[in-house]
């Protein structure tokens, strides 16, 4: 069973500090080597990092997006998906050259003895190309011209606000740099 090794939160601000951007981390041990997420919050809705450590055995980093049975997922084009509400829109973008994602179908259990089909998205990436996957979730537009991006390199995870600010995390404790 895993542990929680560490929990992170704050804010990045914009070089002409008229905004800021919220951010939480959280990192844990549950397959053998640390892995971690951030959540970073966009001027278009919120971008979801996850990286890991080297795991032996592990060919491929997968994130999977449960989403309630009210929501309807639609594949748009390759890695660009909508979720649809009676209330309105998400439009998701999984990031990275070599990640691919797919709608798969699951189960939603909100009590004991109730299950409900639902939908699953779920991203892959091969560990040789990259050791983190992302997706952004887009609450107002389907246009990715100003997609978020991320990097990593040198033991940090750089997230990159269109047109914003970076976060940079330090991948074994997502910890902010700077």
């Amino acid at each position: 069973r895993g542990r929680v090794l560490a929990r992170n939160k704050g804010t990045v601000t914009c070089h002409d500090q008229r905004r800021s951007y919220r951010w939480a981390s959280a990192i844990h041990d549950g397959f053998g080597a640390p892995v971690g997420r951030c959540v970073l919050e966009t001027d278009q809705g919120w971008l979801i990092a996850d990286w890991c450590g080297k795991i032996d055995e592990a060919k491929f980093a997968t994130s999977r997006l449960h989403w309630h049975p009210d929501w309807e997922l639609q594949n748009t084009e390759p890695n660009r998906f909508t979720a649809e509400h009676q209330h309105g829109n998400v439009f998701i973008q999984w990031l990275g050259a070599q990640t691919q994602a797919e709608i798969m179908p699951s189960v939603y259990c909100p009590g004991f003895g109730q299950a409900y089909q639902n939908q699953t998205l779920v991203g892959r990436t091969p560990l040789s190309a990259q050791h983190w996957i992302a997706v952004h979730l887009n609450l107002q537009s389907a246009d990715a011209s100003h997609s978020p991006a991320v990097s990593a390199s040198q033991g940090r995870i750089c997230l990159q606000i269109a047109e914003g600010p970076a976060l940079e995390l330090c991948e074994k404790t997502g910890t902010q740099f700077g």
